[in-house]
This record gives structure tokens, C-alpha cells and sequence, in this order.
């Protein structure tokens, strides 16, 4: 297994895409990063070590955002997708906007994904209330949930995924 960490000197600006007014108007340019990935890292990883044609991607916070924001836009670039709490608010949930139509009809077979979410709910709120939820404490963890949602609805793109959370 090869591993390969990449240090981000501007992580919000690298890990994200599009323009959130609610962090003053951080221009994302994860696009960027992702055709850096694509175009230049992984053709010099494979190129200078010994590889298998396997690979997965993994992220936390904004990492976890871009991750799931490859698998919607860029499929083919990863065989597995693991998104750690996720910051799928970022930019008014965009990418959970954008992936109710995607997920819907587009083929994901072959491709995996895997969420998880820490325990970020405050004492006495289970998901049920976190759903109900319009606090900014509580964002994080409704993005994701609605996002999964629509992941097991669309159960004829042929994404294999797993949470391990109820529903």
C-alpha cells in the first residue's frame, strides 16, 4: 500500500469550490486541486513507485466535502471513497444539492463509498432531532444525513455505500 498525503497551505481555498458568503467569500478551488491530482500526482506516484490500479480516497472536514465531491463530479478517478464528518454544508450544501439529481442517474458501479460522523451531537439530541434541527451546531451532521438519505434512495446507481447508522 502507498499512502500519499498531500499538506494543503490554504485548506479552504484547495478543499472546497465555488464562492460560501459564509466564510467571506472563500473562493474554492478544489476543481483545481482535483486536475492537479488527476493530471500531475497520480501520473508521478505510478509512474515512480510500484502501484496497483486500486485506489481510495480519503478525507476529513473539508477533506471529507472534496472527497464526495469527486465521487459526484469525477468518478472515475478513485475506486473507493471514504468521507470522515464530511463538511457538506460548506457553500449552502451545494454538493447535496447537486448530487440528488446525479445520484439518480448516473452508474456508480464498481465504486464504493464509506461515511462516518463522530458523535457531535450535544447531550440529548439523537438524529431524529438533529433532523428537526436549524441551529449552526448541528449543520455538519444534517448535511451529511440528508446526503445518505439521498444516496439510499438511489439504489439503481449501484454505488456501494455504507455508514453504519440507522435508517
Amino acid at each position: 500500500m502507498i499512502v500519499v498525503g498531500v499538506l494543503h497551505p490554504v485548506r479552504m481555498t484547495d478543499l472546497t469550490f465555488g464562492t460560501d458568503k459564509e466564510t467571506l467569500g472563500v473562493v474554492g478551488k478544489g476543481e483545481e486541486f482535483m486536475l492537479y491530482m488527476e493530471k500531475e500526482l497520480m501520473p508521478y506516484i505510478e509512474s515512480n513507485y510500484p502501484t496497483a490500479s486500486y485506489k481510495i480516497f480519503i478525507g476529513h472536514s473539508v477533506g471529507g466535502l472534496t472527497v464526495v465531491n469527486t465521487l459526484i463530479h469525477h468518478p472515475v478517478l478513485f475506486n473507493a471513497y471514504v468521507s470522515l464528518d464530511g463538511a457538506l454544508w460548506w457553500n449552502d450544501q451545494q454538493i447535496v444539492t447537486e448530487a440528488k439529481m446525479i445520484l439518480a442517474n448516473k452508474n456508480y458501479k464498481g465504486k464504493t463509498l464509506f461515511m462516518a460522523l463522530a458523535n457531535r451531537m450535544e447531550i440529548g439530541m439523537d438524529t431524529l432531532k438533529v433532523q428537526k434541527d436549524t441551529t449552526e451546531s448541528t449543520e455538519l451532521i444534517r448535511s451529511n444525513l440528508e446526503f445518505i438519505k439521498d444516496i439510499l434512495k438511489s439504489k439503481t446507481n449501484k454505488l456501494r455505500f455504507n455508514w453504519g447508522g440507522p435508517f
